[in-house]
C-alpha cells in the first residue's frame, strides 16, 4: 500500500467500516434503493429509488438526494403536499443513478435528479447539482468537471469493455494499477 493510499484511507474513509464491507460480496435492495456488488457506502442518506452500480466507493457523510421543497408551490412545507407514490417510491424524491466504479468523497451532497457516470470521481465536500460524465473528476460548490481520468478514446474503450460485469474471481487475476491500454489488453485476453 502506497503512502498516498494510506493517507486517502485515513483522511476519507474510516478503515473499520471498509474492511468488513470489502470482504463480502454486497448485492442488495434495501430501503428502496439498490446498491451493486462489491460497492460500499458510509452514506448518511440515500433517497428511495437511487441506483448505485458495482464497485463504487462512497465515503461517510454523503447524502444522495433528499426530499425537496418546490418554490413554485403556494407553500414550501412538505406537510401540505399530496403524497404521490409510483412503484412504492415517493415521486417528489429525485431519481439518481450512480454508474459503476464511482468514487464519491467525504460529505458530498447530491441534491437533484442526476446521473453520475461510470468511473467518475466526486471530490470531498462537493455539491452535485447536475449530471457528471463518465470518468470525469468533479468537485466544488456546485461541483464542476475539472478534468477526466483518461482521454476520450480510452474512456470509450473502458465503457465498452464493461469490465465490472466480469466474474469477481477473474477480475482478481487482473492488475488494475497498470496503464489503461495494458489493462484493456489483459482484459481482452481474460475474456477469451
Amino acid at each position: 500500500m502506497t503512502k498516498e493510499t494510506r493517507l486517502f484511507l485515513i483522511n476519507f474513509i474510516p478503515l473499520h467500516s471498509i474492511r468488513h464491507r470489502l470482504r463480502h460480496k454486497i448485492k442488495a435492495t434495501e430501503r428502496n434503493y439498490t446498491i451493486g456488488e462489491h460497492s460500499y457506502t458510509g452514506a448518511e442518506f440515500i433517497a428511495p429509488g437511487t441506483i448505485i452500480g458495482k464497485y463504487c466507493s462512497i465515503a461517510a457523510g454523503v447524502k444522495i438526494g433528499a426530499d425537496y421543497h418546490p418554490i413554485n408551490y403556494i407553500s414550501t412545507s412538505p406537510n401540505l403536499f399530496k403524497e404521490s407514490y409510483t412503484n412504492g417510491k415517493l415521486s417528489r424524491f429525485p431519481h439518481i443513478e450512480i454508474g459503476h466504479d464511482v468514487w464519491i468523497g467525504y460529505n458530498v451532497l447530491i441534491i437533484k435528479s442526476c446521473k453520475i457516470g461510470t468511473g467518475a470521481v466526486i471530490g470531498a465536500g462537493s455539491v452535485v447539482t447536475h449530471d457528471i460524465p463518465p470518468y470525469a473528476i468533479a468537485y466544488g460548490v456546485p461541483a464542476r468537471v475539472v478534468g477526466y481520468r483518461f482521454d476520450k478514446p480510452t474512456i470509450n474503450k473502458l465503457l465498452k469493455s464493461k469490465w465490472w460485469d466480469l466474474a469477481y474471481n477473474k477480475l482478481l487475476e487482473l492488475d488494475f494499477s497498470v496503464e489503461p491500454k495494458v489493462f484493456l489488453k489483459n482484459l481482452e485476453n481474460k475474456k477469451q
